[in-house]
């Protein structure tokens, strides 16, 4: 488009030029010199107000040249009409003349940010009072969520500050670092922080940066993260043991990265100290954030008073009135509300700090999208859980490029996929996740995927695989010390693979540990889940009526706590608990109640293996109707989509879309592709749900 804008339209040879910039100064170089010079105002400004131009000098005769040339558009702001333009311009002027013009436009715009990188992008002076500004202006952009900006002008402010005053440099170095790492430039940070030790000549520094180190090592993750992190907060420690704030700092640090490689006693001690000096402090804050740390680390390890000392760390943060410890505490809460069942009130909850994190660090939405798989797998609305899953993989692959697998990405990728009936897909996806977590050498994040990999395994019809997979769970979980709710590992399939190999007695010590442990923290949900596990177990011991009982009270528990997949795998195993206790009516009114629930939330790997039980009972096996998911395929089949790419747009695999459309065509009477086109959409035509054809 620049080239074409200099063509004579009569002339025949078209003059190429060396570069796209040298055609780019020749067009601006048309233009009159005092237009140039307001030009170069304007690329310094960015993208200002008609009112700040005004205010420099600038007037509209002197802008009229380049209006006519379409350098720039005039609207509310003056902008030019592509970037390069104002790039060239400015990369052009010799860098003193840069630095005067920023030095003038200073004290021009309003806003304290723009005039304060106006200073540092002026003369080059090392002034405290410049420094001061500079730090101000980071400490405005960290408040109103701008993590980049508040790094990138304490780095200036450091920069700027005298050759006199080394603490406040070192100081404004390391808060341009924290800022760094809340916009996930990770990197930066450790270069900032690493440059600080080096040049550090007190215990006091050294500590300071050994602390901030090991919160960056921290937050980066995986078992090398974790090792680096307490290892640099011991550091700390031993280089400052009177400063309560380092103190206190470091025992934050150890208290969260020991759960993963020490375990949860010394954890725990490290959350108590970190308590302790936020007291010592009198900081209401840094109370909040420990107590919510130390109420995690009892709940992972089964203790009843986890939740209640969860929700005084939210009312003591808002108390607070501290934003940042009002969000770690309610994402603390929310997580343990999910995890003990209680849907509406995690729900509620996450969604306060979601919008907090929206507005003020965009590096936890990952995190968030994880939380939020669970939650709507939990809910039953898996359609939602795939989106947040593609969601975090997506953000996580924009965030941390290199970065480890923990449960999340593929993991929860790979969780969904197996909830939807996706076996292969599934598979794809949890051997991506156990690579990326063996790279990254996280041993939660393996013990997740091969809890992922256990379901896997046991639903596609595997319980050996299963077994496997989920004793190794079980065994790290014990010996870590972990005895509180899990949200991924399902100690109900554990035993049900036991069962299927015919290991009774393992199955119920499995089964008695798991039920100790929900009855101890009241988590109903789990405990719904407990009681069809032991109906599985009595039916393996030959007790059919007490596998009834049982079961029938699963159903009743699932329906109170709004498990609807569970409720649904109660349902199914009943039904087949009737068949083979010969109450045939029975056994199909349950089976199909089961079918049309899985149809609903879109198992469709259940609803085939509900169908299947259906069929050992003989007589009529088929709805009068096409089912939700058999009516999603038909409609995509009819409208000439492939089955490969049905199952691409409805997350199914490629077997579940042939079985579905077999069904489909039984129903419908039709034999081709081309019949159930004309077919369905008649149908679709005549009435809002398909009927088989007479």
């Amino acid at each position: 488009m620049e080239l074409a804008r200099t063509l004579d339209r009569a002339a025949a040879d078209v003059p190429v030029p060396d570069s796209l910039a040298d055609l780019v100064r020749r067009r601006l170089g048309a233009l009159p010199m005092e237009t140039r010079a307001a030009l170069l105002v304007i690329a310094a400004l960015g993208r200002p107000s008609r009112a700040v131009v005004a205010a420099t000098g600038v007037t509209d005769r002197v802008l009229a040249p380049a209006v006519a040339a379409d350098v720039v558009e005039v609207h509310e702001d003056v902008r030019f009409t592509h970037p390069l333009l104002a790039s060239t311009l400015y990369g052009d002027a010799a860098p003193d003349d840069r630095r005067e013009l920023h030095g003038r436009l200073a004290s021009v715009v309003q806003d304290p940010i723009a005039s304060a990188r106006h200073v540092a992008l002026g003369p080059r002076v090392a002034r405290e009072s410049v420094a001061r500004r500079l730090e101000d202006a980071a400490t405005l952009a960290r408040v109103r969520g701008a993590a980049d900006v508040a790094a990138e002008l304490g780095e200036l402010a450091a920069e700027r500050t005298s050759p006199g005053h080394p603490d406040d440099a070192r100081r404004r170095l390391l808060g341009a670092a924290r800022d760094y790492v809340a916009a996930a430039a990770t990197d930066r940070a450790l270069a900032l922080t690493e440059s600080v030790l080096q040049q550090a000549d007190s215990p006091l520094a050294r500590s300071e940066a050994f602390t901030l180190l090991s919160e960056i090592h921290a937050r980066a993750g995986g078992a090398g993260g974790a090792v680096a992190a307490a290892r640099y907060a011991r550091e700390a420690l031993a280089e400052s043991p009177g400063d309560r704030e380092v103190r206190l700092r470091a025992h934050e640090v150890l208290a969260s990265v020991l759960v993963q490689t020490e375990g949860t006693v010394p954890a725990e001690a490290h959350a108590r100290g970190a308590m302790k000096l936020a007291e010592d402090l009198g900081d209401y804050s840094r109370i909040a954030r420990a107590m919510s740390q130390l109420a995690w680390i009892r709940l992972e390890t089964g203790r009843q008073d986890a939740l209640a000392l969860a929700e005084r760390a939210v009312k003591m943060a808002r108390s607070s009135r501290d934003l940042a410890s009002t969000a770690l505490t309610t994402m603390t809460l929310g997580e343990a509300l999910l995890s003990l069942g209680r849907l509406q009130a995690a729900r509620s909850i996450l969604e306060e700090y979601r919008a907090w994190a929206a507005t003020n660090d965009e590096s936890e939405l990952a995190g968030i999208c994880a939380t939020y798989v669970l939650l709507e797998l939990r809910a039953g609305r898996w359609a939602e859980a795939a989106d947040y899953a593609q969601q975090m993989r997506e953000l996580k692959s924009q965030l941390n490029p290199a970065g480890h697998e923990v449960e999340g990405g593929y993991g929860r990728l790979a969780l969904v996929a197996a909830y939807l009936g996706d076996e292969s897909r599934a598979r794809d996806y949890a051997r991506q996740a156990l690579e990326n977590v063996e790279r990254g050498g996280w041993s939660e994040g393996r013990r997740v995927v091969r809890a992922i990999m256990g379901l896997i395994d046991l639903w596609s019809g595997d319980p050996l695989g299963a077994v496997e997979q989920l004793d190794l769970v079980e065994a790290e979980r014990r010996a870590a010390g972990l005895a509180g709710p899990t949200l991924i590992y399902r100690p109900g399939e554990h035993v049900e693979a036991l069962l299927a190999l015919g290991r009774t007695e393992a199955a119920i010590g499995v089964l008695e540990r798991w039920a100790t442990d929900a009855a101890r923290v009241e988590n109903a949900w789990e405990l719904a889940e407990v009681l069809r596990s032991r109906g599985l177990v009595a039916a393996a011991r030959g007790d059919l009526d007490g596998a009834l009982a049982l079961l029938e009270q699963a159903v009743q528990k699932h329906q109170e706590v709004g498990d609807l997949f569970g409720r649904a795998r109660a349902l199914l195993s009943l039904g087949v608990m009737r068949r083979r206790t010969r109450q045939k009516r029975a056994s199909r009114a349950v089976i199909e109640e089961a079918v049309a629930a899985f149809e609903a939330l879109g198992a469709a790997g259940w609803a085939v293996k509900a169908r299947a039980e259906l069929g050992r009972l003989g007589g009529r096996t088929r709805e009068p109707g096409l089912t939700a998911a058999e009516r999603r395929v038909a409609a995509l089949v009819a409208q000439g989509h492939t089955n490969r790419e049905v199952s691409t747009a409805l997350f199914l695999s490629e077997r579940t879309v042939e079985t579905h459309l077999s069904h489909a065509y039984s129903k419908l009477g039709v034999r081709s592709r081309a019949e159930l086109a004309r077919t369905f959409r008649a149908a679709e035509q005549t009435s809002g749900d398909l009927t088989i054809p007479s």
